[in-house]
């Protein structure tokens, strides 16, 4: 694990690991009164690994990474990285000092798991919603598919159309 973290500063040229990726610009601020308001944009960079697994960012935090089967498998909110156990999810905060980086684990009870699911799918419903009605702008693509657009929100889809999203099976720690 690195010992200093830093911000990525360009998602699309950076996320090299997702063959496919794109980049869109979406409003936030849907419901602006004068012209002149400001109306904040949110940059979303979602692609596909090789194996067809899945990885959504938006903006710096939060993001989402499924596997090929739509099950949700790591994720990254409020600054705490969330990693799948099979059944629920385990927070993970870095703790860090001079000499070492220490994660410090807490494995979410239901309440805490349904409340993180209800932002989760929050998030990936408005921005299906903005592919769909076009309100998320394309900006710039590494891509082999002929319509990425679609098959990001086909994979969205399968993702939300279960009642309560899946969980892969567990992440082994680091050996």
């Amino acid at each position: 694990m690195a010992r200093h973290e830093s911000e990525k500063e360009d998602l699309i040229a950076e996320a090299i690991a997702l063959v496919d990726r794109a980049e869109y610009s979406r409003t936030l601020q849907e419901n602006a009164v004068a012209d002149d308001e400001l109306v904040e944009c949110q940059l979303v960079t979602a692609g596909f690994r090789e194996n067809g697994s899945f990885s959504i960012y938006f903006g710096q935090d939060p993001f989402y990474q499924f596997d090929a089967d739509y099950a949700l498998r790591r994720a990254y909110e409020g600054g705490f990285l969330f990693r799948s156990q099979g059944n629920t999810l385990a927070k993970l905060k870095r703790e860090r000092s001079d000499q070492q980086t220490t994660l410090i684990r807490n494995d979410l009870n239901s309440t805490e798991l349904n409340e993180f699911f209800d932002r989760m799918v929050e998030q990936l419903i408005s921005f299906q919603n903005c592919l769909r009605d076009g309100t998320a702008k394309l900006l710039r693509s590494v891509t082999k598919l002929p319509q990425i657009d679609r098959s990001i929100a086909g994979f969205l889809d399968n993702v939300l159309k279960n009642e309560a999203p899946l969980l892969s099976a567990p992440i082994n720690k680091r050996k």
